[in-house]
């Protein structure tokens, strides 16, 4: 499965059963919004033996979680707020078994960055772009 594949149908959001049956029934709890915090409590209430109900507004569940294909070509996967992913609590990853789901956090190096635009490569003669003096200083 390549990977525009993955992002495509991981988190869809659907319904469990017609509207009208989900409207008609008692829930123990309802949790509003489907990111990894609201996700987190339903596991937990769920486990509990809790009926619980997810609403999100999104047309994806996951929070800091999910993977987006900001631009037209599939290559381009990005997790729009993975830093916040790497503060989940390993107990919470443990108790509920998520690396059997498929989380896994690759911690990047804090230096790299990627920027917009054609590519500068510092030339000797001059030093990295970011520490030449500015004009007229």
């Amino acid at each position: 499965m390549g990977a525009s594949t993955v992002a495509a149908t991981l988190g869809q959001v659907g319904l469990p059963a017609p509207l009208a049956e989900l409207t008609a029934r008692s829930w123990d709890v309802v949790v509003v919004g489907g990111g990894h915090n609201g996700l987190t409590a339903a596991a937990y209430l769920a486990r509990a033996g809790r009926s619980v109900l997810v609403l999100e507004r999104r047309e994806r569940l996951g929070g800091a979680c999910t993977l987006e294909q900001p631009f037209a070509d599939p290559g381009y996967l990005v997790s729009p707020c993975a830093y916040v992913v790497g503060l989940l609590d390993q107990t919470v990853v443990d108790e509920l078994g998520l690396e059997g789901y498929g989380y896994k956090v690759f911690v990047a190096d804090p230096n790299l960055w990627v920027l917009p635009g054609p590519v500068r490569r510092p030339r000797p003669d001059r030093g990295p772009p970011a520490r030449r003096p500015l004009r007229g200083a």
